[in-house]
């Protein structure tokens, strides 16, 4: 992912490439459980994408999302990782891992 513009913030044109995690329970009414994220989000991410270099192993991030601000306990969800991506720049990407709990 690139990172955004210095100063940008989510939201904005500037902010560039990102990620967001959406959920929902009925399939069609997607909510936002995070803010989207970009490169600029680990200091690790951003130096690989500075000097162009492939992520690794080493640079997995934990990440807790707390869904009780947007869910309720015993809901069922479905979630989607959704990556916008503009034509200015290349980069690796992503993986994630899911661990849920309560």
């Amino acid at each position: 992912m690139e990172p955004g513009s210095t100063g940008s913030q989510f939201g904005q044109p500037q902010f560039k490439d990102y990620v967001i995690v959406e959920g929902t329970k009925d399939g069609v009414t997607w909510i936002p459980i995070s803010a989207g994220y970009n490169a600029s989000f680990n200091p690790s991410w951003l130096d690989s994408y500075t000097t162009n270099q492939a992520g690794n192993a080493s640079q997995w991030v934990d990440h807790s999302i707390d869904l009780s601000k947007a869910f309720n306990l015993g809901d069922t969800l479905l979630f989607r990782f959704r990556l916008y991506s503009d034509q200015t720049g290349t980069s690796w990407g992503g993986q994630l891992i899911i661990s849920i709990s309560s």
